[in-house]
């Protein structure tokens, strides 16, 4: 019985479109807004709860505007979610499953306004998910620790798997989405500036394409590691233990989810 404004993402007018066809179906009052303009002016009247997700900078705004009445608010916020691959670990398993969800696909969907996808491929059986999601999903894992001796070696197992998912073109690939503006595009190129590319890197901005990149040999402190990706970029960074990816994580904001892959269950 309770009435409804939903905001969907006007980057995303296929989805906002799919919104509109079926939340209707469930919802009695439901007022849907679509422009920003429109958004902007509906979240300054008073409600009985507003929930955002999103962005921490979107999400500053909405606070400061819900604080004016007060109104209750729920925000699901961004955050770099790290996969540590142990040296004692099935590494085909660790980067068919866990470390390919930046590249291939996801567990679920996000709605962060920095990056966004119109959905459009087939599902991915293998890897239960929608396949192409080109790194566009809150869940999925951010980047990758892993001890330097086998660093190359989850490289050659994700090429494997990427190859496996798209084949040798993943241009070409059905499966394979696209960037969903050329801002974003250009956001994501911005990236991969002065990086180690050790697979992937092509780009395509009059189709919006950028390949399955893996970077290596990561610095924390590059740009690449201060914010979430929200593309097909996988960075990895080397520790020598779980202890040091420990501290690692802990010294950084706090992810959404962590990914630990090894055979020790003491780890």
């Amino acid at each position: 019985g309770n009435a409804v404004v939903v905001k969907p993402s006007e980057i995303c007018e296929n989805m906002a479109r799919l919104v509109s066809d079926l939340l209707p179906q469930y919802l009695d009052q439901l007022y849907l807004v679509v422009s920003r303009e429109a958004a902007e002016m509906k979240i300054s009247q008073r409600f009985d709860h507003i929930l955002y997700t999103g962005n921490s900078t979107v999400g500053k705004i909405v606070m400061a505007v819900a604080a004016k009445h007060p109104t209750p608010v729920t925000l699901e916020l961004g955050g770099k979610s790290p996969c540590y691959i142990d040296k004692d670990c099935d590494l085909a398993v660790a980067c068919r499953s866990g470390c390919c969800k930046p590249l291939a696909g996801a567990q679920w969907w996000g709605g962060d306004p920095v990056g966004h996808l119109d959905i459009s491929g087939p599902l991915s059986s293998d890897c239960g998910c929608r396949a192409g999601t080109v790194g566009w999903a809150v869940g999925a894992g951010d980047y990758i620790l892993c001890d330097p001796s086998i660093q190359s070696e989850v490289v050659e197992n994700i090429k494997a798997t990427l190859q496996e998912f798209y084949g040798e073109d993943v241009k070409s690939s059905p499966d394979y989405e696209r960037i969903v503006n050329k801002r974003h595009f250009k956001r994501i190129l911005g990236l991969l500036d002065g990086q180690k590319i050790a697979h992937g890197g092509e780009a395509d901005e009059a189709s919006c394409f950028i390949a399955p990149t893996i970077l290596t040999d990561v610095s924390p402190e590059s740009k690449v590691m201060e914010e979430e990706i929200f593309g097909p970029v996988l960075p990895i960074l080397t520790v020598k233990n779980v202890d040091e990816a420990i501290e690692f994580i802990n010294r950084r904001e706090k992810p959404l989810a962590l990914y630990v892959f090894s055979n020790n269950k003491k780890v």
